[in-house]
């Protein structure tokens, strides 16, 4: 599985994102609260993104790049 710096969003198999933990996301417009549960498909707008996994995508993968003390 692959993590996203905002509390456990967390990319399943199938490339849908799902929330494991109740986490605030900051958007172009502010911060908004993603609840545990809360399920993202590819290519779905969300929180002033366009597309929410892209973004959830990129996070994951800068994230990934540095050590765990660095992220967040």
């Amino acid at each position: 599985m692959l993590f996203c710096a905002y509390g456990s969003i967390e990319r399943q198999p199938d490339g849908r994102w799902l929330c494991r933990q109740t986490t605030t996301v900051t958007g172009p417009y502010g911060p908004v609260d993603v609840k545990a549960g809360q399920v993202f498909m590819p290519n779905s707008s969300f929180a002033g993104f366009d597309d929410f996994t892209d973004h959830l995508q990129k996070v994951a993968t800068l994230v990934s790049s540095k050590p765990p003390h660095e992220w967040g």
